[in-house]
C-alpha cells in the first residue's frame, strides 16, 4: 500500500496465495471431495431443468465460506461468489478472461445471473483469480467446469 498511515489492511500477507503453503493445499482430499460431490449432485439435478449452461452456473449453491479463508474485500469489489461464477462460466466455455468480460458486457442477462452489478475487466478477473481465490478454490472450480462440460454436451450457454 503507498500513501497513508499504516494500518490492518498494510498487514495482509497474500505470499501464501495460489502457493503449495496455502493452509487448504496441506490435505484437501476429504473437505474438497466433499463439496465437488455435493456441488456435480446440484449440476446433475439443475441440468434436468435447465436449457443452459449459464443458468446451471447461475443457481449453484456454492459454499464459498467454507472453501475460501481470509476472503478480503475491498470496497468496491465484486462479490467472491459472483466471480467464482463467472469463473466456472470461463472455464466451462473455455474462453479467456477477455472473452468472458466482452461475452458479460455484450450479453447483460450473464450479470443478472452471476449477481454482477457491472462488467468486470479483464484486469479485475485477473487479480481476483490471483489475490482472491485460494489455490485450492481455483482447483475445485477447474474440477467442477470440467465436470459442467462434460455434462452438458450439447447444451447452449
Amino acid at each position: 500500500m503507498s500513501g497513508g498511515a499504516p494500518g490492518a489492511a498494510d498487514t495482509i500477507d497474500y505470499n501464501h496465495v495460489g502457493t503449495l503453503d496455502a493452509p487448504e493445499c496441506r490435505n484437501p482430499s476429504r473437505e474438497y471431495k466433499q463439496h465437488y460431490e455435493s456441488i456435480v449432485a446440484q449440476v446433475d439435478a439443475l441440468l434436468g431443468t435447465h436449457d443452459s449452461v449459464s443458468k446451471v452456473i447461475g443457481d449453484l449453491r456454492l459454499p464459498l465460506d467454507e472453501l475460501q479463508d481470509d476472503n478480503v474485500v475491498m470496497p468496491g469489489s465484486f462479490e467472491l461468489e459472483s466471480i467464482a461464477r463467472v469463473y466456472l462460466f470461463r472455464q466451462v466455455a473455455d474462453l479467456s478472461q477477455n472473452k468472458v468480460s466482452d461475452r458479460i458486457d455484450k450479453w447483460e442477462y450473464l450479470q443478472i445471473r452471476f449477481g454482477l452489478d457491472r462488467t468486470p475487466t479483464q484486469q479485475a478477473l485477473s487479480y481476483i483469480e490471483r489475490r482472491r481465490f485460494s489455490l485450492g478454490l481455483r482447483i475445485l472450480l477447474k474440477d467442477i467446469a470440467e465436470g459442467i462440460r462434460e455434462a452438458a454436451t450439447g447444451i447452449h450457454s
